[in-house]
């Protein structure tokens, strides 16, 4: 199913593993598409592409990746809550643990130090975001060789998308 008109312009497209696809012209129906799909992209096999410059629009769809990794966070909780008489404080307990869980997974995936990750963490809670630049996350590596071999610039990349999105998961959260 496509939906198009050749006077306005395209502002995105969705697609399905099943091969169904759609085109839309209307940015707020194209951005409750993204909101009602993410949630089953696991199964649906949905993706979408922004077509359209427009930063107003650019901007609400690419907030949608930290909303979405927040509300995975949440519905892991709810699926596992029974009847408790707290539930703030369940939910609490519960973020503490998967913050911990995931920090030790990246610690041992990436073979960083865990002292300094953990120092560098509690910072960028802090502060309210990750420092890339300087040598913050040079002193979290494992020893690499700067010269050739070791692919240090590509593991340095790898491990900032990693803290990064472990920041945008918790952060504001707990």
């Amino acid at each position: 199913m496509t939906k198009t008109s050749t006077d306005a312009q395209i502002v995105g497209s969705v697609s399905f593993i099943n091969g169904d696809a759609q085109q839309f012209t209307d940015a707020k129906a194209y951005l409750d598409c993204i909101r009602e799909e993410l949630p089953h992209e696991a199964t649906t096999g949905f993706r979408f592409r922004t077509i359209t410059q427009d930063p107003a629009i650019r901007k609400a769809v690419d907030a949608s990746p930290e909303l979405r990794s927040k509300k995975a966070l949440i519905e892991t909780f709810i699926a596992g809550i029974n009847d408790v008489s707290d539930v703030m404080l369940e939910w609490r307990t519960f973020v503490a643990e998967e913050k911990e869980r995931q920090l030790v997974a990246i610690i041992q995936e990436e073979n960083l130090k865990d002292d300094e990750t953990r120092r560098f963490m509690e910072s960028s809670f802090r502060d309210g975001s990750v420092k890339t630049t300087g040598t913050d996350i040079d002193r979290l590596m494992p020893p690499i060789s700067r010269f050739g071999g070791g692919n240090r610039a590509e593991k340095k990349q790898t491990i900032i998308e990693k803290l990064k999105g472990f920041f945008d998961r918790f952060f504001g959260i707990g």
